[in-house]
């Protein structure tokens, strides 16, 4: 049926820019294709897969829950038509993924590859599970292998950008970020990790929020985006214009990961604990081993004296944290091993929390210090819990200079792993410094926005 074939087509190439605005009106296409002709498989893949890519990326235009309840049947109908369809089998390793059975993904990826080798996007996809799981050299490898097929694709380009980016090469990944913008202009996520590498590897907040809204404003109906300069804001001072992004984000969907994470931070930030504690509360729900809801939860549970509840959250996020003998610690559970070690310590599990410490420290050898999959100050707060307050220090003092500010006003104000040393002098002058470098970039977004370059 050309009908549906051409609406196929239409929605294959509004999915490839990959945002909320692209992958919503492929749907439409997608759906109309299945109309002109109900037994075109490919069409119920396409379909499908928009809706699980709205969840899957960072941009979040849709609930796990929603994306895989409408996306399944539709896998499953594609099935009945072409058992031996490749591009289906691709699509249900991303369903199975998003509910979290990962061996089923892996099974489902490597099943598509058999039935369809020249299929790139699922070699992408199981390239970016491996990066997403800490195996950075095979990852690449599948990515390598996606670029093979298809050379000019701009979502397998991004993505070895991305590769660049968690290895901390951030000049090559900025590189790669710009040459695909001249290549692609709508390509919102482009533009959201050259604002990551400026904030989370430059320690430039107001640099970041520049491209946070060109980001926002190739994609206008991702909520992510849409709340994305709120951190920003706020490791400036400005709550008020933190608070403009959050609350237009939480309108356009309460229930996904950035404007829920956002809303939290604003909270902590004007002292609302209460609200703090409820959107933390529903981001666990939604996102159950998220280390910023569990830290938040933590922070209040220590300053109640309910460490037994603290612990036993924690053991339900990470049970291979305090199931095995030895804790499993690695770069995914890094942040809540820390935090766990804390808890634990106050409870009287004092050898259990050294072990934790110990396998977090060794976790963040190797890792970049800064960036997206930087491990921040781990090494400041594992440290300064183990009362070695002059390591702490000298590796708060190395983080600064490296250029870490994220979430500094967090971490440095509102984190007990961090008590040990909060009173030290040096810590009060490093403090003083990130303060004296925010307040000099507050002036700039300010003068930004008195231009016209900014907007609220």
């Amino acid at each position: 049926n050309m009908a549906a074939y051409t609406e196929y087509l239409k929605g294959r190439g509004l999915a490839e820019s990959e945002s909320v605005n692209s992958l919503t009106e492929a749907t439409t296409h997608f759906s109309k294709a299945i109309e002109y002709d109900p037994e075109f498989a490919l069409a119920h893949v396409g379909l499908a897969d928009a809706y699980l890519t709205l969840t899957a990326n960072f941009m979040a235009g849709m609930e796990a829950s929603e994306s895989t309840a409408l996306a399944e049947p539709l896998l499953m109908r594609a099935l009945s038509l072409e058992p031996g369809l490749g591009e289906a089998y691709a699509s249900l390793g991303l369903l199975r993924q998003l509910q979290n059975n990962i061996a089923a993904a892996e099974e489902a990826y490597r099943t598509a590859m058999t039935l369809r080798p020249n299929y790139s996007r699922v070699f992408r996809l199981l390239g970016r599970l491996k990066l997403r799981q800490g195996f950075d050299q095979e990852g690449y490898e599948w990515l390598q292998k996606a670029l093979a097929i298809d050379p000019y694709s701009i979502p397998v380009n991004f993505d070895i950008a991305r590769y660049d980016d968690i290895r901390g090469d951030f000049e090559t990944a900025l590189a790669r970020y710009r040459k695909i913008i001249e290549f692609e202009p709508d390509f919102a996520f482009a533009y959201v990790y050259i604002a990551a590498i400026h904030y989370l590897a430059y320690g430039q907040a107001d640099e970041s929020l520049v491209w946070y809204q060109k980001a926002a404003d190739h994609d206008p109906l991702s909520p992510s985006l849409a709340s994305a300069q709120a951190i920003a804001y706020l490791e400036l001072g400005d709550a008020d214009a933190a608070r403009v992004f959050v609350e237009r984000a939480m309108a356009m969907s309460p229930r996904t990961f950035w404007p829920l994470w956002t809303s939290v931070l604003l909270n902590i930030y004007i002292g609302d604990e209460e609200a703090a504690v409820k959107h933390a509360r529903t981001l666990l729900e939604v996102y159950p081993r998220n280390w910023g809801a569990l830290k938040c939860l933590r922070n209040v549970d220590i300053a109640e004296g309910r460490f037994d509840v603290a612990a036993s959250r924690y053991a339900r996020a990470f049970p291979e944290l305090v199931e095995h003998e030895t804790p499993v610690v690695n770069p995914q559970n890094l942040v809540a091993a820390v935090d766990l070690a804390l808890v634990l310590q106050q409870l009287g599990q004092v050898e259990r929390a050294s072990d934790l410490l110990e396998a977090a420290l060794d976790a963040t050898k190797g890792l970049p210090r800064l960036g997206t999959e930087g491990f921040w100050i781990s090494d400041v707060q594992a440290l300064a819990v183990q009362g070695q307050k002059d390591k702490a220090l000298a590796a708060l003092r190395d983080a600064t200079e490296q250029g870490w500010r994220t979430l500094a006003w967090f971490y440095l104000d509102h984190d007990p792993n961090l008590e040990s040393i909060r009173g030290e002098a040096e810590f009060q002058r490093l403090r003083n410094y990130i303060s004296e470098d925010m307040t000099a970039q507050a002036v700039r977004a300010e003068q930004l926005r008195a231009s016209g370059d900014l907007r609220l």
